[in-house]
């Protein structure tokens, strides 16, 4: 119950790995809104050491009372508590701590602690009511320096909320390089397909090789998810006008990799397009072959 969390923290601090991993083991399957509490209310006092197992138990237990505690030890001077702070913070967060996260994202403490803070805001978002998006959007829109913006891009991407589709396709046109990338793997980040058009145009319209990859690798992986509501002849003319504009033959590859599951007459014949390819011929001649036993004659 609660009160053997301190102890098991302290030992998890310890050397001893077998106890280590028993301690994690215990403070982690403990039953009990107690239990939580307790988590939550011994972060702040903790030793260094003993807090950073207490604030992996939050995380772990998916503590929604160690949030407000875990957002302050997201700025403390300790890096360790910081990234396992913001690390706990995307099981624990709720819709409340969406203006805390966003602040986290917005204003580390060190530019390398955002990459996590983008996860957890973006996971706080996908279980929060739709419009808290607008608390992302809005930092979006007053934010004046450009990796600020990009790392909200990457959150409205990973959050796949519709809301955020607009402002995702018109960074697409942003003059700054690094703000139109986060726009691009924003949109390859969706939760389905729905970007695959904005990301054809960005790739056929592209001026430098970079961006156009890019995009040609989301439009590969929206169109290999599960569950489209594409038929398997217009996945498969998406992935040909992915070939059309394909320049490396990573994305080839990427493309021949997903034909077979496409068991139709186009998917055999644009295969056997790539045959002849010197760079991809092996991999071509492999992807022929398994469609030649699944395509109906």
């Amino acid at each position: 119950n609660a009160s053997v969390v301190a102890t098991l923290a302290w030992i998890a601090a310890g050397d001893n790995a077998e106890e280590q991993t028993a301690a994690r083991v215990s403070l982690a399957g403990i039953r009990g809104k107690d239990v939580d509490q307790a988590v939550a209310d011994g972060i702040a006092g903790a030793e260094p050491k003993v807090r950073l197992e207490l604030i992996r138990a939050a995380g772990q237990r998916c503590t929604a009372a160690a949030s407000p505690v875990l957002i302050k030890m997201a700025r403390d001077a300790n890096s360790d508590v910081r990234h396992e702070s913001l690390r706990a913070l995307h099981d624990t967060a709720s819709a409340a701590d969406v203006p805390g996260l966003v602040a986290l994202v917005t204003g580390p403490v060190q530019p390398r602690d955002r990459t996590e803070a983008v996860r957890s805001l973006a996971a706080t978002l996908r279980r929060s009511d739709p419009s808290r998006i607008q608390d992302a959007i809005a930092a979006y829109t007053s934010a004046s320096d450009q990796e600020t913006r990009a790392a909200l891009l990457q959150v409205m991407g990973q959050s796949g909320n519709a809301q955020a589709l607009p402002v995702l396709h018109a960074a697409l046109g942003d003059r700054n390089p690094e703000v139109k990338r986060a726009a691009i793997l924003g949109l390859s980040d969706w939760s389905d397909d729905t970007p695959i058009p904005d990301l054809l145009a960005t790739a056929r319209t592209a001026s430098t090789p970079a961006p156009q990859a890019l995009a040609l690798r989301g439009v590969v992986r929206l169109a290999g998810l599960p569950g489209s509501h594409r038929t398997p002849s217009e996945t498969v003319k998406v992935l040909a006008d992915v070939l059309s504009l394909a320049k490396q033959a990573d994305e080839k590859r990427a493309v021949l990799s997903l034909l077979p599951r496409y068991a139709i007459k186009e998917s055999l014949d644009l295969a056997g397009t790539l045959v002849s390819d010197s760079e991809v011929a092996a991999e071509a001649k492999s992807a022929v072959a398994r469609l030649e036993r699944t395509v109906k004659r």
